[in-house]
């Protein structure tokens, strides 16, 4: 029963960190974290001129990821 027990502790250690491992490469991270960004500019801007200045962002972020 105890091994059982353990067997299922490890298990359930491993299926929680598999989201971790698979971290991806840096310039994936990158561009994932650019698009959050802009995602969150999209939703704070209120007018057309500050939608138009959140891609410029997208832009830049995305050219620095190279």
């Amino acid at each position: 029963m105890r091994i059982l027990l353990t067997a299922r502790v490890v298990l359930l250690g491993v299926v929680l960190a598999a989201p971790f491992m698979e971290a991806g490469s840096p310039k994936s991270q990158c561009k994932d974290r650019c698009h959050t960004q802009y995602d969150f500019c999209l939703k704070r801007s209120t007018t057309k001129k500050g939608r138009s200045s959140c891609k410029v962002e997208l832009k830049n972020c995305r050219g620095a990821c190279r």
